[in-house]
């Protein structure tokens, strides 16, 4: 296991952070689990747009979209294999 117990720790606060605000579709919540150079990848490409997204504002206007569309979300998600490497992860 790569990274210190407090690291995984930390991560795994963060998913369950912003699973909940996902749930709950408060775009709000959820840009308070990402830094300032976070990068999401994959999602607006895999709808044909411009990626990746970078940044709290950017993710989560995204986001703020798509929540307005669904009456409903459930947010699941699974943390199996951390990798830490120095500040990242």
């Amino acid at each position: 296991m790569a990274g210190s117990l407090d690291d995984h720790n930390a991560i795994r606060e963060l998913t369950l952070n912003y699973s909940s605000a996902a749930s709950a579709k408060d775009d709000a919540a959820m840009a308070l689990v990402f830094t300032q150079d976070a990068r999401v990848l994959g999602v607006a490409e895999g709808m044909g747009m411009d990626g990746p997204l970078v940044g709290p504002k950017t993710i989560c206007g995204f986001f703020a979209k798509i929540f307005e569309t669904l009456e409903h979300l459930t947010q699941m998600a699974q943390v199996a294999n951390i990798k830490v490497t120095g500040d990242e992860a």
